[in-house]
């Protein structure tokens, strides 16, 4: 006898047919073909796809209580009646095991975490409520009861939520050869790591969050000199697109749902269908458009790397690069949130990855000689993790308008946890130093 329909079986197919898919397709039809059933069934459990990715995220916060947030809160509970601070490397191990084991038992929990709820920061912010505010909101918490992170605890919170998404698309990518960005039919196996591979990758996310990806590095580095030959000037910078203007227009005037392509053909002054005389589809506008900017950044990249002295300098400007560019270019990020918010699949061909990859390849080379990377494929994940973690501390402190222009001590903060973590030599970052020394002196 066919197993009954119900709202948990609905649920469990949503997760595994809009996974495949990596939440680029989320109708109704998927989800009945997943379950054998026909879609007017499911409307006796849910009146719609929004009800669907409620009942998702409602299944998500119970698997994170019980996995991540009780046994750091037991961590919590024991540090504070015996009034010992927490140990970071105990912190730590205790949240990357509590996330690979929610994310090994249920695979397609991680692709709905990685599509549906990250990388959202500024519109999240304000809303405390969030799966991901409230774990950096606990985190926070365990590091401000830590040695050595009281001056950093909220970053450093959201640099181990950050670390998680790295190391685990790190194991689906060199161990079970799967991409969860962008392959076009992801679906892990369940469990997805023997308890080996489970130990490996907990043990080595945690000791490289706390003693970095590059150890030797940050006392070699000339910050004031490398933040004065990296910087980014506005005239610099190329007019942006007319449309990735339009886009920013439409997007910050109506929101993202609300952004439709005939919404910015009437903002650039023109109809939808003289748009498409440009471009033959909305897939070729937004691929020619991301190409553009990453063209122009790399062009920006390489200037500045021939400028600056070592390698340590230049990955400390790398950090520089993507901080001002994400200033001086904001329409560039909110273009690449509208694609993830409103589930675009944007197919970029396969020739320009690979003209990219060339036109990156210094820096990838870089991280080889750093010792950062042991090849190329390596280098090229860890620099889309600098870019996340870099895009998104500056866009959380200029979202709202609370910093004018680059922080630079929070951006040293983050690129000293990069490189050496918090080992004892370091624990006092060039942010807390400076507020140190100026306490120092009133």
């Amino acid at each position: 006898m066919a197993e009954k329909l119900s709202r948990e079986r609905i649920v469990k197919a949503a997760f595994h047919a809009w996974g495949r898919t990596l939440f680029k397709h989320t109708g109704l039809h998927l989800v009945a073909r997943e379950l054998g059933v026909t879609k007017p069934a499911m409307y006796r459990y849910f009146r719609n796809k929004d009800e669907i990715i409620g009942a998702m995220k409602d299944e998500f916060d119970e698997y994170v209580r019980e996995n991540i947030i009780a046994p750091l809160i037991t961590i919590l509970e024991e540090h504070r009646s015996t009034g010992i601070p927490v140990e970071p490397e105990q912190l730590v191990r205790g949240y990357f095991t509590g996330l690979f084991r929610h994310f090994n038992t249920r695979p397609n929990h991680y692709i709905f975490y990685l599509h549906r709820l990250i990388g959202r920061t500024v519109r999240e912010s304000a809303d405390p409520g969030t799966t991901r505010n409230k774990l950096e909101t606990l985190l926070t918490s365990l590091f401000e009861r830590s040695t050595g992170y009281s001056a950093t605890a909220a970053p450093s919170a959201r640099y181990l939520t950050m670390s998680g998404v790295f190391w685990i698309t790190h194991h689906y990518r060199n161990v079970l050869g799967k991409d969860p960005l962008t392959d076009p039919a992801f679906d892990p196996p369940t469990p997805s790591f023997s308890p080996d591979q489970m130990i490996f990758i907990v043990e080595a996310a945690t000791d490289h969050f706390i003693r970095g990806f590059a150890r030797d590095v940050p006392p070699r580095v000339d910050y004031t000199a490398v933040e004065r030959i990296a910087s980014l000037s506005p005239e610099e910078l190329t007019s942006p697109d007319r449309t990735v203007t339009a886009i920013t227009t439409v997007v910050q005037e109506y929101g993202y749902a609300g952004a439709t392509v005939d919404r910015i053909a009437g903002e650039l002054g023109v109809t939808k269908s003289s748009l498409y005389h440009y471009f033959k589809n909305r897939n070729e506008m937004l691929s020619r458009m991301l190409i553009q900017i990453q063209e122009q950044f790399a062009s920006l990249a390489a200037l500045r790397f021939r400028q600056l002295r070592s390698d340590e300098d230049r990955l400390y400007g790398f950090f520089v690069l993507l901080s001002d560019y994400a200033l001086l270019c904001p329409g560039s990020t909110i273009m690449g949130n509208w694609i993830r918010e409103s589930n675009i699949e944007v197919h970029i061909p396969t020739s320009w990855v690979g003209d990219l990859h060339e036109k990156y390849g210094f820096i990838a080379d870089m991280l080889m000689r750093l010792n950062v990377a042991d090849s190329r494929e390596e280098a090229f994940e860890i620099l889309w993790f600098i870019g996340f973690i870099v895009m998104q501390e500056t866009t959380l402190r200029t979202g709202h308008g609370t910093v004018a222009g680059p922080n630079r001590p929070a951006l040293r903060d983050l690129f000293m946890q990069f490189t050496a973590g918090r080992t004892e030599q370091t624990k006092e970052t060039p942010a807390a130093a400076a507020a140190s020394r100026q306490g120092d002196l009133t």
